[in-house]
Parts: C-alpha cells; structure tokens; sequence
C-alpha cells in the first residue's frame, strides 16, 4: 500500500483566449498547489477476474463508482499498463478539500492514484502518465506534477500543457460557500467582454461569469476585502471558492466572521518538499604526474541524506564516510536546470565549494585550516536522469577536471543513484 497527499491547486491568474475546434476554451493559466490535502492509499492485489475497483471516496455523497475521477483513474491505468492482467486495485479518500470548489479535489485524488499505481509498478518514469492524465482531465497533469514537487506551472491548451514555474509564498485565507458550481455553466454564460483583456499579473476570467450566475459567492469576496493586509482577494477556477493572499509573516486579523458562515481554511503555498533519501555514492580519482600512468582510486559507500525541492532547485545532502576520507564533512548539492553547484563543509574545518556547467570553467575555493586555496574546475559532463515529468532527480553524474594554480591536478568523475528511504 502506498499513501500520497492529494494538494488542492488554486490559480493565481485564468485567461481565457477563445474558444477551440473541439468545443473546449484555449486558456493561459498560473497554478500553484497549496497545503490543503486529501489522503490517498491505494493498494493493488493481483488475481480474480479482470479488473475489480475498491473505492472508499471519503464522502457519503461521493461516488464511488466510475462517477468518481479516482475510480476512473484506476480504470485508466489498468487499461493503459495491465490490460491483460486481473488485479484488484483498493482506494480510500480521506476527504479535507471541498467538493466541486475550484480546487481541483476530485482531480487531486485522480492523480493520486496515478502516481500511486505508477509507484506500486514501478513505472515512474513512463512517459505515458501525463498523457494518460490529461484523458482525464485538464486539472490533472498538474496535480499529477505537483505531487511529484513542482508546486507551480502554466498551463496552456485546455490548462493540460504544463511548463514549470516559480513558486510563491503567500498565507491564504480560504472559503468556500455552500455553491454548487457548474464549471460547464460558467463557461456557457462567457461573453467576449469577459477576456476582451488578459491579465498579465492576479485575475481570473471565469470571475465575472460565475459572479452573475452565483452572485451570492460576492458575499464572500466582499467578507475577504475587507481584512487589511491582504494582497489580492479573487476566485479560484470556475469558483465558489474565494482566496485572498497575504504575505507570508503577514498577520491575518479576525477572520471569525467569515469562518462561521463560510467553510474557512487558514493555509499557505506549497513551496518545498523534505524527504529522506538513500544515496549510493561513487567516486573515482584519476590522477598523473605528467611523466607515469594514470593512476585511478575508487570510493563507494551507501549512506542516508535528504533531498529537498524549493521552486526549480533541488537539494540533496548526505553526510561523507570514512571510506570518502571526509568522514565528519556534510555534502549538499544544489541541483538546477542549468548547473549544479557542490558544497562541503565539515571535518577538520575545510571546506569546498564548487559549480559544475557543461564545457564551463569555473572558479572554486578549497578552505583548510591553514588558509584558502583556489581552485579551477573545468565540467567535462554531467547526466541527470529525472523521476518521469519530474524534477526529482534519479541519478547525477559529474565529470569534472580540477587545477590548482593553473596546473592540472586530477580528473574525478561522481556518480550519484537516489533511492526512496525505508
């Protein structure tokens, strides 16, 4: 069995561009995941006749048949990795998002079974997830991403076509009104005056639609702008949920007015994920004193480290053995799209800090004791191999060559395989 917190999404900023061929809208659309979630835990068992769902949908009112997302996201799996097996796939929702809201909930739980089930196959980095997500939905490749620990992206198309982007911090204040919202609806009622003009920072073009079919859901907009100090107050997706945005050490006044007549959630943004992580390290030194044969030195040893995502960067720590010779030292890595920048710290206070970029000198400094020593490091190559749509990373390799004082001194080479912790 695994277990994956499901996180509701909101949107900071929903243009629509028009409408498609197929029926559907071209929207642009910056999402973010905030820590409001569901609990998933999804089980498979092979064996019986053909494929048997179990879903437990958290809610009386919920479906728990293929009129639940989560249900059909298991179909969709079976279908597209296990057609030809029987199994029995379990699902139990611990419900905390609100149904229908514009959060993305049902969407959230469908991802979370995608990912589960890719987990418990061991299919993680198939390319065939997002496309298998987006059959369900347009919500759910994002939630899907940002389960994995991209928190924030644009999405583009139907909202399904992702491109990374830049977290934010904010606190937010949350409610959602006892509305039913059909976002079919709100999209009927658009009128071209509606996204006559798109927004380039807050704003949402399925505001004004859902304001004059609902228009009690501006009760719960003008309840959240009268709180001083927020930054923004609008509606997330097609609504009825309403969020405002305050800065992160921010103080939110009495909100207790709002929290009695309004389901209420005091939250923040995802920003940053912590895991505990195995790490199987390889190192290997070849050194030459110009005149003899190289001379290569080998070094592995497993250890526990942790692995930590803040917006597009990914850090890695892990403690160095007495096999590396750095016994005492600490190793962070700070992985991102375009370099990987190593820091070492510990020991006998010596430290070293390096950047690695493909074909790029970089300067780097060596702290001992007794002083500094510069460094030159030319990046031969580095090979990362990331968790599928993810930028988790599976395995770094750095190929690195090291002069000091202009002399050429050592080529090294670190490979790196990141393991999930028991």
């Amino acid at each position: 069995m695994i277990k994956i917190k499901a996180y509701a999404k909101i949107n900071y900023r929903l243009n629509v561009l028009g409408k498609r061929p197929d029926g559907y809208h071209e929207v642009e659309t910056y999402m973010q995941a905030i820590d409001l979630y569901d609990d998933v835990s999804i089980c498979c068992e092979d064996g019986g006749d053909g494929l048997v769902i179990d879903l437990a949908p958290g809610r009386e009112d919920l479906p728990s048949d293929s009129g639940n997302l989560a249900y059909r996201a298991a179909v969709k799996m079976h279908e597209t990795f296990h057609q030809s097996r029987s199994e029995k796939i379990s699902i139990e929702v611990v419900k905390r998002i609100p149904v229908a809201a514009g959060l993305a909930g049902g969407s959230a739980d469908a991802a979370a079974v995608i990912n589960g089930l890719a987990a418990l196959w061991g299919i993680e980095n198939d390319p065939e997830l997002l496309a298998a997500a987006a059959k369900l939905g347009a919500d759910v490749p994002f939630c899907v991403s940002a389960q994995q620990g991209n928190f924030a992206a644009i999405g583009t198309g139907t909202g399904a076509d992702l491109t990374p982007a830049s977290p934010r911090r904010y606190k937010i204040l949350l409610s959602t009104p006892d509305i039913t919202v059909p976002t079919k609806a709100v999209y009927g009622e658009l009128k071209p005056e509606d996204y006559a003009e798109a927004f380039t920072g807050f704003g949402n073009h399925l505001q004004a639609p859902s304001l004059r079919l609902f228009p009690g859901i501006e009760d719960v907009m003008e309840a959240h702008r009268r709180l001083p100090g927020r930054i923004v107050t609008q509606l997330s997706g097609s609504g009825p949920s309403v969020f405002s945005l305050f800065e992160p050490d921010g103080e939110i006044s009495d909100y207790s007015t709002i929290s009695t007549r309004y389901f209420t959630v005091l939250t923040e943004t995802k920003i940053e994920t912590m895991e505990n992580i195995m790490l199987k390290i390889k190192g290997s030194t070849i050194t030459s004193d110009g005149e003899s044969e190289e001379k290569e030195e080998l070094v592995e040893f497993i250890t526990e480290g942790t692995l930590q995502h803040r917006g597009g960067m990914t850090r890695i720590s892990y403690p160095e053995s007495e096999i590396s010779g750095m016994a005492g030292c600490t190793t962070s890595l700070i992985i991102t799209p375009e370099k990987v920048l190593m820091k070492r710290a510990g020991g006998e206070g010596t430290a070293t800090e390096m950047e690695f970029q493909k074909g790029k000198r970089m300067d780097g400094v060596y702290e001992t004791p007794y002083g500094s020593m510069g460094l030159e490091i030319l990046t031969n190559d580095i090979v990362r191999k990331n968790r599928s749509r993810s930028q988790t990373p599976e395995s770094l390799s750095i190929d690195y060559s090291v002069s000091l004082a202009g002399q050429a001194q050592w080529r090294q080479r670190l490979d790196i395989e990141i393991m999930k912790s028991n």
